[in-house]
């Protein structure tokens, strides 16, 4: 199933592999942009550079996971993320896309990643906002052929 898929992908980022730099250079896109917590974006050399050093990587915790596919070759996956102590409470966007450049067929790659500060008052959650950056590349294998 696809939601588990990207699922288990998306949290390989959360936990041992967040600073294996070989496994970030496979999974992000080559052209993947992340707007962060705090609103600037930064991309793909910028993150796997700031990853790789971490020494000490925070465990994410994740759930509340949805998926929305949008056509054949791309995917949203939202989720909450928080710190085991409760802490840093996020919600995340990531889109997943099918790409193939590389001769050895198509594989899933995030192509954009977006956070949000979730912030409580009482009953209701409200979320810090920004812009999504534009997506734009070539297409390689469709989504479905991924939902086995």
């Amino acid at each position: 199933m696809l939601l588990e898929k990207l699922k288990a992908l998306e949290c390989s980022l959360h936990g041992a592999r967040r600073n294996d730099r070989k496994w970030l250079e496979q999974i992000l896109h080559p052209e993947f942009r992340e707007i962060t917590r705090s609103g600037v974006i930064v991309d793909r050399a910028e993150t796997i550079a700031s990853l790789a050093v971490e020494l000490s990587p925070t465990i994410i915790l994740s759930s509340d996971f949805r998926l929305l596919s949008i056509g054949e070759y791309c995917a949203i996956l939202h989720y909450k993320t928080f710190n085991s102590d409760g802490s840093r409470a996020s919600l995340r966007s990531s889109c997943w896309w099918v790409y193939s450049d590389r001769g050895n067929g198509s594989w899933l790659s995030i192509r954009e990643h977006q956070k949000w500060v979730q912030y409580k008052f009482g009953n209701d959650t409200l979320k810090k906002t920004t812009s999504p950056v534009g997506i734009s590349y070539r297409h390689g294998k469709p989504m479905s052929a991924f939902r086995s």
